[in-house]
């Protein structure tokens, strides 16, 4: 008992202060408002989007053929009480997490975005289609969950899987698909450029901070050595081999930005074998 309140107490201060960090970034970096008029237009079609993913979660638990999501949304009445009315019936709820989608994906994008050299417009049309997503998404999941199905449920995991093939027909339509070919690419090394931000964070006060190049060579590095992204996959950091990119990386660095991204790494085993010894711990009687 005494061990996993330890444990329990140390991953709650490490998860504390990496939302710290990432809340003072976000304060930092531009952040690309959301349109409160047009998240006031999506919140008045969301009642009937709740409706219409109810009733498909009923059809397909039945063995009924469902009927296709609609792609927009109108105002029908939700059942008094039930989860998704209180989650989603004020507009200010809907506004603030389409904010809070928006800032998110333009945070952790940014630099794909400029890469790219996509403008203004063409960003904007691709958070919509992101936030559409997402919001169906939460309104299948909210509805599985009032009809108490899991989201293992072949019924839910088709209703996904179809909200992702429309979100992919939908971006390819926005910015072409050329476009979207390059930002999956791009994409493919997200982890690693995650990785690297927070390191150029540790260096930011330092007198050296990364600069674009470093940044971005430290980027290619970590991708090199994923076998996930060798593989045309993306990458993930916890089959990264450190070792390796540690040699590429060190006469890209200077000693005390090597030491910074070390340091970053010791920590993001440190969380990541925490996070193992919890979920192994039995559950407190």
């Amino acid at each position: 008992m005494k061990t996993y309140r330890n444990v329990t107490l140390i991953l709650a201060a490490i998860t504390l202060g990496l939302f710290l960090d990432a809340l003072a970034e976000k304060f930092q970096r531009n952040r690309i408002d959301a349109s409160i008029a047009k998240a006031n237009r999506e919140t008045a079609s969301l009642r009937q989007q709740i409706e219409q993913v109810k009733r498909q979660v009923a059809a397909s638990s039945t063995g009924a053929s469902p009927k296709p999501i609609a792609a927009s949304r109108g105002s029908q009445e939700i059942h008094p009480g039930s989860s998704a009315q209180t989650a989603f019936e004020t507009p200010e709820a809907q506004i603030l997490r389409s904010r809070r989608i928006r800032a998110d994906i333009n945070l952790r994008y940014r630099a794909v975005f400029a890469k790219l050299g996509w403008s203004p417009d063409q960003i904007e049309r691709w958070d919509e289609a992101i936030v559409g997503y997402s919001e169906n998404k939460d309104d299948v999941v909210a509805a599985a969950g009032n009809h108490g199905l899991p989201t293992a449920n072949p019924g839910i995991k088709q209703m996904v899987a179809s909200e992702q093939h429309q979100l992919r027909d939908q971006l390819i339509a926005q910015v072409g698909a050329d476009e979207y070919a390059k930002f999956v690419q791009l994409d493919r090394a997200q982890a690693a450029r995650d990785f690297v931000s927070h390191v150029a964070g540790r260096v930011f006060a330092s007198g050296a901070p990364l600069t674009a190049a470093q940044g971005e060579a430290l980027t290619q590095i970590i991708a090199d050595a994923s076998p996930e992204y060798q593989q045309g996959k993306r990458v993930i950091l916890a089959t990264v081999d450190w070792n390796a990119a540690a040699l590429r990386a060190q006469p890209l660095l200077s000693v005390g930005q090597f030491a910074q991204a070390q340091g970053e790494q010791e920590e993001l085993e440190t969380r990541s074998n925490l996070q193992r010894l919890v979920s192994s711990l039995p559950p407190s009687p």
